[in-house]
């Protein structure tokens, strides 16, 4: 195996020596030049053969600088086709270019950034524990490297492997794993907003509440105009009895993006407060957006039924039911593919 540094550094020798090897050849040149007019004819052979030699290296050299290139070129690319298939949810390709071509390779920081990848591959393909165990190998091989590891070439892959194993143990409900990893994560990057929401969810979810509204109140501070961040303040102000700023909250969310979830949210909120008509807007609202989403309906039939209005509750029930029963033979379609694949 190589480091990035390595190859680099060879191909800077090679390039170093290629300058001298130009300088060697165009000396020799000149000295057979020399060795013409003269009719030195000794001379005139010795001159040439170290011309031979010079312009022999000089291949070499050439030959091994296209071959430094194209590894990096190659894993270049294959970071760029794995990162294109992650951004179109092609999880199973990406997971096969990360092996075949990153992970497979010789030079050190390509592994970890193919393991990082294919470690957040298997993630968003919930197939949690191959992800953990591959982002566990990204974190190790950086953090105990006897060599120095290339930072450009990583780039903020030891902050991204920490981020996603945490978001790994939060969806596993193991929320101390999932607390460590998001605040190993702030360390390395602490203007990445997202980390302070995930940190966020998981100290709501235990009941640490002040904490959870520090995290939320920075992710806010870096980036405002992120409706998720809004939302989930909203929830918290809820929570601990501060209803105007939690409204005030879930209406801003809902300004900076029109979305189903905020809606909802916002719907459920009203209903908490017992105001069903403004529930009924937000979820209807929310509906005409989705027309399937099954939260929604739910939260909306509760509200009919409450209302006494048990036509309307039935039929958004029956809607809700037949939603399920889709999702669930598609994600039983997506499990059986995942059991052939694997």
């Amino acid at each position: 195996m190589a480091t990035y540094n390595e190859i680099k550094n060879r191909y800077e020798q090679d390039q170093s020596g290629m300058q001298q090897g130009l300088q060697q050849a165009g000396s020799s040149a000149t000295s057979m030049s020399r060795s013409i007019q003269a009719r030195d004819d000794e001379s005139f052979v010795n001159d040439a053969a170290g011309g031979i030699g010079t312009l022999i290296g000089l291949g070499i050299r050439s030959s091994r600088m296209s071959q430094q290139n194209a590894k990096i070129e190659a894993v270049n690319q294959a970071l760029k086709t794995s990162s294109a298939q992650m951004d179109q949810g092609l999880y199973e390709e990406a997971i096969a270019t990360a092996t075949k071509q990153l992970i497979s390779n010789e030079i050190v920081e390509a592994k970890v950034n193919g393991y990082s990848i294919r470690g957040t591959a298997y993630y968003l393909n919930e197939q949690y524990a191959k992800a953990i165990e591959d982002l566990t190998e990204a974190i190790r091989t950086i953090e105990t490297s006897r060599v120095q590891l290339d930072r450009d070439a990583l780039g903020d892959t030891l902050a991204s492997s920490y981020y996603i194993r945490g978001r790994v143990f939060k969806e596993q409900n193991e929320p101390s794993d999932a607390l460590r990893d998001f605040t190993k994560a702030i360390q390395l990057e602490p203007g990445w907003e997202v980390i302070y929401y995930s940190r966020c969810l998981v100290l709501r979810s235990i009941g640490e509440y002040d904490r959870a509204l520090s995290d939320i109140n920075q992710a806010i501070s870096i980036q405002p105009g992120d409706a998720d961040n809004y939302r989930e303040r909203g929830r918290l102000y809820a929570l601990t009895g501060a209803s105007s700023r939690a409204l005030e909250d879930f209406t801003r969310a809902i300004t900076l993006q029109r979305s189903v979830t905020n809606l909802r949210t916002r719907g459920q909120f009203y209903a908490d407060q017992n105001e069903r008509a403004k529930a009924l807007i937000d979820c209807s609202t929310a509906l005409s957006l989705n027309p399937n989403d099954v939260e929604t309906l739910k939260l909306r039939a509760g509200l009919f039924e409450a209302l006494g209005a048990h036509a309307e509750a039935e039929a958004d029930l029956v809607r809700a039911v037949e939603s399920e029963k889709r999702q669930s033979t598609y994600q039983s379609y997506q499990d059986a593919a995942k059991t052939v694949y694997d």
